[in-house]
């Protein structure tokens, strides 16, 4: 898989809004229906998160994040290291867990 077939893989789940969709950046906010299957798209594309919910971010993980705002303890991070970049996925959890704000990026 691509990583633009990732993009088009994660467009047919069930989502409330495109917040951004360029090149290098897409952003959605995603309901607690398809939780799951975001998170498998991700796993077959990025392998397990280097920062999984509810862990405090490593050192590495926050420095990969930093021009987002970094990751938080209850974010989930998937990273792929490439030469001279990286792609990842941030999904940022809303307060009672029925959303999320996802952002799958190049870097």
């Amino acid at each position: 898989m691509t990583y633009s077939q990732l993009i088009e893989e994660v467009k047919r789940l069930r989502f409330e809004e495109i917040r951004v969709d360029s090149g290098e950046l897409f952003e959605i906010v995603l309901g607690s229906q398809s939780f799951k299957e975001l998170h498998s798209l991700l796993e077959q594309y990025f392998g397990g998160p280097l920062k999984p919910a509810g862990q405090v971010p490593s050192r590495e993980a926050e420095n990969l994040t930093a021009f987002l705002g970094a990751v938080r303890k209850n974010q989930t991070f998937y990273c792929k290291k490439l030469d001279g970049g990286i792609e990842g996925a941030l999904i940022w959890p809303w307060s009672g867990d029925s959303s999320a704000t996802v952002k799958i990026f190049k870097n």
